[in-house]
């Protein structure tokens, strides 16, 4: 019985070790990116500190260790032994790259496929891997979605960005070098109920998962159903039938939302080659053919011709007898990528003169209907469908309008204004509009931007820092108490364009001082600011 007692002891004693410091042999090396990851005596940040590992350094004498709830590699490191960390904080200095037990190989896609010495991509590569040549995939970084550390048939190694090429088995890749791959602008429209998105073409192409690579986070849920469409860029044929490269980025006000990239087979998808051409074959319509080719070729093909939308707008004198309209149209069936704030509209600001049309404006825009980046309820106001991205004005009245085109960013919005000259609208200014997100667009479309008034702003740390920034109200004279007593200074549209006046009768001169480091006394809280100034 006590023997029993005592075997016992020592086979829980052994699990709790095993649990306490395991170790995992799937690390192929480790590569150092910065200048602060340190080699320690024992796999403890207690422990003695031995030197500091040089960055761009490729560790191979690896064994991952876990203490406790800490991961550690034990490291060879020319006479040294020791440990570096792999803690969260170190994800900038240390890359860990893992063995390709898949055995995959990689085909170069793009003409041609840079390789490198280190991981950056700014670089001059070490050598370059023409298209449709493959090579062997020893290691890769994190999933593999990243970097790659590859070896090609002539034994070269190096590292290449996974974005750039396709991976499978050897027979597969080979295949795929064989064949020819045609640069396309179309579109499919899947016509199954179940389609088949590949992670490469060809019967050895597997269905696509979120860890496949595309462009910012892989939505699966963004890939089109039964009649949906999605753009094409390149095709393929292996053995007789043709495989179809579906990539695109969904982005919104506050950057990318996801992305889609696999091959379907001509088995399950209509293709159309100029999705112009199908738009106006599925959808009658009563606009002028001639507008409808010149937005086409504005936006470089694929126009839908069942979004344009059309409003006639008045531009004054800018140029006799003619009529002016403000256009709104897709590229593609671009609503069929999931929610509206996805959606990508291109705005056109069009001229008739003569029955010809002559584009004076244009713009590109996402709809953030949904968005909530500036994190404010009343975001979700701003855009709408009545074409209010530009805002038409006479600034100084002389009956020939300027334009007025609102832009968003990830925090604060900023305002461009063009002026009609030889023909075209130009700009004239841009501003980057600080503390906007708690003031709605419709009071933005009501301001005359005769006068843009400035205040001093301040960032930075401990409000070291300062600098002019625009207040959301641009308002008129007087100034003096709008503003809480603060020092401002006005510009003043005059003679199509902006000039400083002394508002305050301060003297200061705006050209001198904007964006200068100041020092920063009394400024007021900017979004708090614009919300009263409002």
């Amino acid at each position: 019985m006590l023997k029993r007692i005592k075997f016992l002891s020592v086979l829980i004693f052994l699990i709790i070790s095993f649990a306490n410091c395991s170790k995992q042999q799937n690390v192929n090396f480790i590569f150092i990116t910065g200048s602060k990851v340190k080699l320690m005596s024992e796999p403890s940040s207690k422990s003695k500190r031995l030197q500091y590992v040089k960055c761009n350094e490729i560790i191979s004498h690896i064994e991952e260790v876990k203490v406790d709830n800490d991961r550690w590699f034990k490291v060879k490191i020319g006479k040294l032994t020791g440990y570096i960390e792999n803690s969260r904080e170190d994800k900038e200095e240390i890359s860990v790259f893992y063995k390709n037990v898949s055995k995959e190989c990689g085909v170069a896609l793009t003409d041609p496929v840079e390789v490198y010495s280190i991981l950056n991509a700014t670089t001059a590569p070490l050598f370059k891997i023409n298209r449709g040549n493959y090579f062997y995939i020893e290691a890769q970084e994190g999933d593999g979605d990243s970097w790659l550390y590859i070896k090609t048939q002539s034994g070269k190694t190096g590292f290449i960005l996974g974005s750039q090429i396709l991976r499978g088995d050897l027979k597969a890749v080979q295949t795929i070098s064989k064949s020819k791959l045609e640069k396309v602008d179309a579109w499919v429209q899947v016509s199954v109920d179940k389609p088949k998105f590949l992670n490469i073409p060809g019967p050895s192409g597997r269905l696509v998962t979120k860890k496949d690579p595309a462009k910012c986070t892989h939505r699966l849920e963004l890939y089109p159903k039964k009649n949906g469409f999605a753009p094409v860029s390149e095709k393929i044929s292996i053995n007789g039938i043709n495989y179809f490269h579906v990539e695109r980025m969904f982005s919104s006000g506050c950057g990318c939302e996801g992305g889609i990239n696999a091959w379907i087979s001509e088995k399950d998808v209509l293709f159309i080659p100029d999705f112009f051409a199908y738009s106006l074959k599925q959808n009658q319509t009563h606009l002028d053919k001639n507008l409808l080719e010149l937005l086409n070729r504005e936006i470089a093909g694929n126009l839908n011709a069942a979004t344009v939308n059309i409003k006639k707008v008045n531009l004054g004198e800018i140029m006799p007898e003619a009529e002016f309209f403000k256009v709104r149209c897709e590229k593609g069936d671009q609503t069929a990528f999931g929610d509206s704030d996805t959606v990508a509209y291109n705005y056109f600001l069009v001229a008739k003169r003569n029955n010809k049309y002559l584009v004076l404006h244009s713009m590109k825009v996402s709809d953030i209907d949904k968005d909530d980046c500036m994190n404010s309820s009343q975001t979700r106001n701003y855009w709408n469908e009545e074409l209010s991205y530009l805002i038409i004005r006479d600034i100084d009245q002389d009956n020939k309008f300027e334009l007025i085109q609102l832009d968003s960013g990830e925090a604060d919005l900023s305002f461009i204004v063009y002026r009609f000259v030889d023909g075209k609208y130009k700009k004239i200014i841009q501003f980057g509009v600080g503390g906007l997100r708690c003031v709605a667009f419709d009071d933005i479309r009501k301001m005359d931007f005769r006068h843009i008034v400035f205040f001093k702003n301040c960032y930075g740390p401990k409000g070291k820092k300062t600098e002019w920034m625009p207040v959301v109200k641009l308002d008129r004279p007087p100034f003096d108490k709008k503003y809480e007593n603060n020092e401002i200074r006005v510009l003043e549209f005059k003679d199509g364009e902006y000039v400083e006046i002394d508002a305050d009768g301060s003297g200061l001169d705006f050209k001198k001082s904007y964006n200068e480091s100041l020092p920063c006394t009394d400024c007021p809280n900017t979004e708090n600011f614009a919300c009263k100034a409002k």
